[in-house]
């Protein structure tokens, strides 16, 4: 019992640190704009056997907001997530223009994030609670849900062959945002130290930057990366074709097969998509995303604005060099290819357990509402006919 207890604690406490975790999230759980949101999902869009199954869910009018009528294509609804977050005061701004009314919705700010500590001064016991409490190695913990276990539970429900095609709708328009968020390394890993980041940089946000390197709007390193340099700066709405069939030359799939990223039968439904196991997929794509992290953060924990360098580093701002936005830049164009190439494989994989009629509830509710409707319209017209009747009789 007294074990037990102990455990009770820990859980509690490690419960407590994650909330407070979470809450610093509100304010970082941007990935891409939606222009790289967009751009991924149309690479993946023109690598898919079946789109219209996709598509076809995402068009079933069942009594959902009509706001909605923006996001019934794989591509836009890419960026369905980052739109229901805004709120009635952000009506004017570029990006919230998605929906009509504003939703307000940010509540699926964990989903947007798979998180490990980023620790280059090896502090180890030595970090604050919140930065020792990780996910486990492979981004994964049923009782903290984050983006990957997001994508976990959409794919047992698609697997499974929910019937009701707005549950089917707003899974696969998270699906296809959390998969762009998990691109972005910001995404995947917070900077620890000693000093100014001993709660950790918020992905970046807490990096401050200045200089002509920095483009309009992005403020901080998370920005940066969230424009792709500079690169994908726009907002919804956009055609994004010729800016994936142009990345797409750029990075073909062999690129990335050549350098152990991606599967050599990604898209060839024998070999079942290049995936062996759907929940290990994702948790090692976000494995690869980490892994740029260094880079990241190599040219800012040289600099003099650096905290450790400098104890007055938070009042200062990083100016990135031109070099380190370039590589920003083809890295960053390089993991929206990525993503919608492995983006394509897991909706290819899930094509199958796609209702062939995602919509035939809502035509069953439409003759139901038809036939009711004509048959209050009988009764009426046949009490105002016997009342005539009547009337003429007396």
């Amino acid at each position: 019992m007294a074990s037990r207890g102990r455990w009770r604690s820990s859980r509690a406490s490690r419960s407590a640190v994650m909330m407070t975790i979470s809450f610093g999230q509100v304010l970082q759980a941007n990935a891409w704009w939606d222009q790289g949101h967009m751009v991924t999902g149309m690479v993946a869009k023109m690598n898919l056997l079946e789109p219209e199954k996709f598509n076809a869910v995402l068009s079933c009018k069942d009594g959902t907001d009509p706001g909605n009528d923006n996001f019934t294509d794989i591509v836009p609804s890419s960026t369905w997530m980052d739109h229901v977050k805004c709120r009635s005061d952000e009506a004017h701004l570029p990006y919230c223009q998605g929906l009509a009314k504003k939703a307000g919705a940010v509540v699926f700010f964990a989903t947007h994030l798979a998180k490990k500590t980023y620790d280059p001064h090896h502090l180890g016991n030595n970090l604050p609670l919140s930065g020792r409490v990780s996910l486990s190695p492979d981004f994964m913990d049923r009782d903290f849900p984050n983006g990957v276990s997001a994508l976990d539970d959409i794919s047992l429900a698609i697997r499974g062959k929910a019937e009701s095609s707005w549950s089917l709708a707003f899974q696969l328009r998270a699906a296809l945002h959390i998969w762009g968020d998990l691109h972005q390394p910001l995404h995947t890993g917070d900077l620890y130290n000693s000093g100014a980041f001993r709660r950790g940089d918020k992905g970046g946000n807490d990096v401050k930057l200045k200089g002509p390197a920095r483009r309009v709007n992005e403020d901080n390193l998370h920005a940066l990366w969230d424009s792709v340099g500079g690169n994908m700066p726009n907002s919804f709405p956009m055609d994004t074709q010729e800016t994936a069939r142009t990345l797409m030359q750029e990075y073909p799939p062999s690129y990335f097969i050549q350098r152990g990223k991606l599967a050599s039968n990604w898209d060839s439904a024998g070999g079942n998509f290049g995936i062996r196991d759907v929940s290990r997929f994702a948790i090692d794509f976000v494995k690869d995303t980490n892994s740029h992290l260094p880079f990241v953060y190599q040219e800012y924990l040289a600099s003099s604005v650096y905290p450790p360098v400098n104890p007055r580093a938070d009042e200062e701002k990083y100016s990135p060099s031109e070099a380190y936005v370039q590589e920003v830049q083809r890295r960053g164009r390089q993991q929206v290819a990525l993503g919608g190439y492995r983006l394509a494989s897991w909706l290819n994989y899930h094509a199958e357990f796609m209702p062939e009629k995602p919509c035939k509830e809502v035509s069953r509710l439409g003759d139901n509402l038809n036939m009711a409707l004509s048959s209050m319209f009988g009764l009426t017209i046949g009490v105002v006919a016997g009342c005539v009747v009547f009337v003429k009789r007396v």
